[in-house]
């Protein structure tokens, strides 16, 4: 059976370290997915208006198309989020 006293790293050491290692890491807002979705897409989509506001004050990129060629902009025209 493996105990925690035989790691090689106490838990706070793991915790630190991977707590280090994700604040040097950022996540990819343009980052596509299947659909070529960015998180953009999925919050116009999903009507989530603050955070299509957030993800456009970080920086996103809004010209983004998704495998379809639409941006999240003529997905928010759309859905009638936006005036076209």
């Amino acid at each position: 059976m493996l105990t925690a006293s035989s790691n090689s790293l106490g838990s706070e050491e793991r915790t630190q370290g991977s707590s280090a290692a994700a604040s040097e890491e950022r996540a990819d807002v343009n980052a596509q997915d299947g659909r070529g979705w960015t998180a953009l897409h999925h919050g116009d989509v999903d009507g989530r208006d603050a955070m299509v506001r957030l993800l456009v004050e970080i920086g996103v990129d809004a010209a983004t198309r998704d495998k379809r060629g639409w941006t999240a902009a003529w997905w928010a025209v759309s859905r009638g989020a936006i005036a076209s």
